[in-house]
């Protein structure tokens, strides 16, 4: 089961969404919808239109020039924390790619935001001008951060580098809570990689859980995968539904009216896991515990019966999407744990593998 930091790691940070894994055309739509749904509901309009371009542009440069194949080293990790925005993403690129991306990086680095805004306009007006040939991208995320640009470049191989790039687009002024904070990025990264370095693909995410969010991150999952040869299953999606609007409905908000939940996509060699994490109160944790025990005891035929059960007592305060994911999944069933933590009370983890749906090609 995950550690309990996970829905420690949710309440600290408003919102996060990572991915680490293949990378196709729609993925940047799919992000640039959650992202967008996200944030609109707590900024204004021009600046979430802002961060969205550079998600957009941030992503469309791993999918343009990754090396990665079947890979699982290329990842984005979106996420604010007190003062900014935070948009990161790592990926391969060819040896001979290097030396021209450094030089413009570094040109970048030294130029001030007038020599910036002058060689965008330079751009725009030159007859040779190509998306990917001038290096428009970079140029303009440097325009739109005021340089808030951080890079490296690591060489992996002969032929292969692995460059990274960091941008930070301020919080509107009204929203900055502290000037005094310690910046988490490299460590909330390498906890990652570390935490899912074994899986094919990962995908974390916390924020609003409402059907906005459910929809696009199905049609994210749909277009990542829907010409694989092992994907992933109607009971997988009937689940995801369920176990976010668990999270939805009955975990305990905070006085800002945050859920602090995180939910978790792992894809393995041979299965997946969906986990969750949220807080709930004190009073609902004997009757969960009590019921998620009993699911995870019973026979097909016992969740069956709790199933038709539940459906005929007209006294029933819910708990059907439990026991019907449990039912589909028989014989996998859904691992719990609870944990405590002083300042923030009881939170529950939840777990589900799956098995692949497996086609032929």
């Amino acid at each position: 089961m995950h550690a309990p930091r996970f829905p420690v790691l949710a309440k600290n940070f408003p919102f996060i969404l990572y991915y680490r894994g293949k990378y196709k055309t729609d993925l940047s739509i799919n992000i640039f919808e959650i992202v967008n749904a996200n944030l609109s509901l707590h900024f204004k309009k021009s600046f979430v239109t802002r961060l969205s371009y550079l998600v957009i542009e941030c992503i469309q440069n791993v999918i343009k020039y990754s090396e990665s194949k079947d890979s699982s080293s290329d990842y984005c990790l979106i996420y604010s924390d007190e003062n900014f925005c935070h948009v990161v993403t790592g990926n391969r690129i060819s040896f001979n790619n290097v030396e021209n991306l450094e030089n413009r990086l570094f040109t970048l680095k030294k130029q001030t935001i007038e020599e910036i805004e002058e060689a965008y306009n330079s751009v725009l007006r030159s007859k040779t001008y190509t998306t990917k040939g001038a290096g428009l991208g970079l140029i303009d995320i440097a325009r739109k951060t005021g340089k808030r640009m951080e890079y490296t470049l690591q060489k992996e191989s002969e032929e292969e580098w692995f460059y990274s790039l960091h941008i930070k687009l301020p919080l509107p002024s009204q929203e900055i809570t502290s000037h005094h904070f310690e910046e988490q990025t490299e460590s909330i990264i390498k906890s990652l990689i570390d935490s899912h370095s074994h899986n094919e693909n990962t995908f974390l995410y916390s924020g609003d859980f409402s059907n906005t969010f459910l929809i696009n991150l199905l049609d994210m999952i749909t277009g990542q995968y829907k010409n694989e040869r092992s994907v992933v299953s109607s009971i997988f999606n009937y689940a995801l539904i369920e176990l976010n609007q668990n999270i939805h409905q009955h975990a305990t908000s905070f006085s800002d009216g945050k859920i602090p939940g995180l939910l978790a996509i792992e894809w393995l060699k041979e299965s997946m896991t969906l986990s969750t994490s949220n807080f709930i109160s004190e009073g609902k944790c004997d009757q969960l515990c009590d019921q998620l025990n009993l699911l995870k005891q019973a026979s097909k035929e016992e969740l069956n019966a709790l199933g038709e059960e539940k459906m005929n007592d007209m006294n029933s305060n819910g708990g059907l999407g439990l026991i019907d994911t449990a039912r589909l999944n028989w014989p996998r069933p859904i691992q719990h744990s609870f944990h405590s933590d002083e300042n923030l009370g009881k939170s529950v983890s939840l777990k589900i593998e799956f098995e692949y749906e497996h086609r032929t090609i």
